[in-house]
């Protein structure tokens, strides 16, 4: 008999990530004990890494919830001059980046402390991309007897390397090296997590029952108007190279695993209205932007707690892993 294996996928998605914290708050009110438990492993990208972070660090998801409703406006209050504010607003490029990281890691730090990942009691793989190698990197608790290193990444140096989104924050340093956001590699960390149980975490007397639960941050799916003109340079494209990248990337994503694990994939997600989605993006913090997503977010976890398929991942508690390092 295959033993069963649950995965929790968050996807990235700036402000959007509202949404995913809502819904997951939903679940582990219905839960009821630490939304970690129900999962063998927790992959997160960006936001969601954080959100991944913190569920790994046994974080009640009302607060990480909280996070957005009180800190986003600090998070993403603009650092530039007024005419690179103005130039930003209208073209979205700068000289420099956006946002300052500086609010962001003084949040993280209250929450997370000086933690390290090998402190985590839950399984992460976290995205990151290494400007040094131009590689995907992924900062993992040691769960496999290989993993010697990733133990000692600090959760908050983790969690700003998974989120420096190329020109919203800076390149994140330290003394491993430099980092981008982990959603130039995969918005969307499903297919990640498979490939980690299938062969990292897969005993090979007893095969591995996969299931994926993946949450995305009700991002409108890019797509260019009828008229759109086709010769274009970058500052046509602006933060639209951004917008299909994660589209494609997600929709990729999903149709690949979803042939990989037919039923045993739960995809839940949101495509806004036209007038919802112009409230909502990467960096809209308003009270219009978190009405929309929890207002999403509520009625997708009513359908979702409601419906049979998701009770599987309801009635699994998962077993306490074995970690080599930490």
């Amino acid at each position: 008999m295959k033993k069963d294996f649950h995965i929790l996928a968050l996807s990235g998605g700036g402000f959007r990530g509202l949404y995913t914290a809502t819904i997951l708050e939903k679940i582990e009110e219905a839960y009821k004990e630490p939304l970690a438990n129900a999962f063998d492993l927790i992959c997160g990208t960006s936001i969601g890494g954080i959100l991944a972070l913190g569920l790994a660090a046994e974080i009640p998801t009302r607060n990480l919830k909280n996070i957005f409703i009180e800190n986003g406006k600090e998070i993403f209050s603009p650092k530039l001059g007024f005419f690179q504010k103005f130039l930003f607003k209208h073209t979205k490029l700068s000289s420099s980046a956006a946002y300052s990281p500086k609010k962001l890691e003084q949040i993280l730090k209250r929450h997370f402390g000086d933690k390290k990942i090998g402190d985590l009691k839950h399984r992460v793989l976290i995205p990151t991309v290494n400007c040094e190698t131009g590689l995907g990197q992924f900062i993992k608790t040691p769960h496999h007897i290989s993993f010697k290193f990733d133990w000692k990444w600090s959760v908050v140096d983790a969690a700003l390397a998974t989120s420096a989104a190329p020109t919203y924050f800076p390149i994140f340093k330290n003394q491993v090296g430099r980092f981008v956001d982990g959603a130039l590699v995969g918005n969307a960390p499903g297919l990640f997590g498979y490939h980690e149980a299938k062969y990292f975490l897969s005993d090979n007397e007893e095969e591995l029952n996969i299931r994926i639960l993946c949450i995305g941050t009700a991002n409108q799916h890019f797509g260019l108007a009828g008229n759109h003109k086709l010769d274009i340079g970058f500052f046509g494209w602006r933060e639209n190279l951004i917008n299909l990248s994660f589209s494609a990337q997600e929709g990729a994503n999903f149709h690949i695993l979803r042939h990989l694990l037919g039923q045993n994939l739960c995809y839940v997600d949101d495509q806004p209205s036209i007038d919802q989605a112009r409230d909502i993006g990467l960096d809209k913090v308003s009270n219009a932007s978190v009405t929309v997503l929890q207002n999403l977010a509520n009625s997708r976890a009513q359908k979702l707690l409601g419906s049979s398929e998701f009770d599987v991942f309801l009635k699994h508690r998962a077993q306490a892993p074995t970690f080599y390092c930490g």
